[in-house]
């Protein structure tokens, strides 16, 4: 597998043949938090998505902000646990708001995770599962 800034490269053999797949990095996203949902849905964990993001046209931009979407919120929620979870890209970075976002719902107690991959996801999410001081260890709001 080779990195770019941009792509993955991934060489996949399927029957006995070599197809070369380019995936864009926002794409692994993607399939990192719909892998991640599944997941969730399997194990029967309630689980939704905070849309957020995503090319919108003006109009419904303003319907949406007006009902309550806020940028910067974490892509999932898995409110039992008092989890939010940011999903990126592999080498994906958080933006100025959502550091924001991040830092505002740790104050208000929440639970934040950023993860880079349903892997790290499910691990974030076992530790929340099964530490029943989680809050105590994770949660406290940085000192600025």
């Amino acid at each position: 597998m080779t990195i770019f800034a941009t792509a993955i490269i991934i060489y996949i053999r399927v029957a006995g043949k070599i197809i070369l797949r380019v995936v864009m990095m926002k794409d692994l996203e993607h399939r990192s938090q719909v892998n991640f949902v599944n997941w969730c849905r399997l194990n029967n964990i309630l689980i939704f998505a905070i849309p957020n993001g995503g090319a919108r046209n003006l109009i419904t931009a303003k319907k949406l902000k007006a009902e309550g979407v806020l940028a910067g919120m974490p892509d999932l929620c898995l409110p039992e646990y008092n989890l939010y979870i940011e999903m990126k890209a592999p080498k994906g970075k958080l933006s100025l708001i959502q550091k924001l976002r991040i830092k505002e719902l740790k104050k208000a107690g929440c639970n934040v995770a950023v993860c880079y991959s349903t892997e790290e996801a499910i691990k974030e999410f076992r530790f929340f599962e099964n530490n029943k001081d989680w809050q105590k260890q994770r949660n406290l709001p940085e000192n600025e």
